[in-house]
């Protein structure tokens, strides 16, 4: 491995770092609603500011992608909802604990200490298989999850009608 691999392997981890931590503390400041939304909490003034619905797969095709819920879910999973969590996406909680482990992870794997521990080593190596079952997972969850008879009751000509 040249200097020039492990430096941008060290940026990857601080991305990587980066990007769990605004998840993981954006979920503490984040309120799921009834209606499918979510409040942001602002510490200072205390107050909940609703936060306008991001899913483009659910405005245009009026259907939830494979990461509806997951914002909601980890926001649940931050104040101990499971049960509610998984409701909003089945994917949710592993994911959310998953999130929780970057962290130790990406702070080894930065200080370049994760390639004396054997475990760490494994993960690493089979990084690209994990994301892939989580990513089949995903897909998996929004299948088992799709609103089947409503599809099949209008027909898929009348739906791809309205997308179309």
């Amino acid at each position: 491995m040249t200097l020039h691999d492990s430096s941008m392997e060290r940026v990857e981890h601080l991305w990587i770092l980066g990007l769990a931590l605004i998840a993981l503390l954006g979920s503490f400041l984040l309120q799921p609603r009834g209606d499918m939304g979510l409040d942001v909490t602002v510490p200072v003034w205390g107050a909940r500011l609703p936060l306008p619905d991001a899913c483009l797969s659910r405005a245009v095709l009026g259907i939830s992608c494979p990461g509806c819920g997951l914002t909601r879910s980890f926001a649940a999973m931050a104040r101990g909802e499971i049960a509610s969590a998984l409701q909003l996406n089945p994917c949710g909680p592993l994911l959310f604990i998953l999130c929780c482990l970057q962290i130790p992870y990406r702070v080894l794997a930065y200080l370049n200490v994760g390639r004396t521990i054997p475990w760490l080593q494994r993960i690493e190596k089979h990084g690209h298989f994990i994301t892939w079952c989580i990513v089949g997972g995903l897909i998996a969850a929004w299948i088992a999850t799709l609103p089947w008879e409503l599809l099949y009751k209008d027909g898929f000509q009348h739906f791809f009608c309205q997308v179309f």
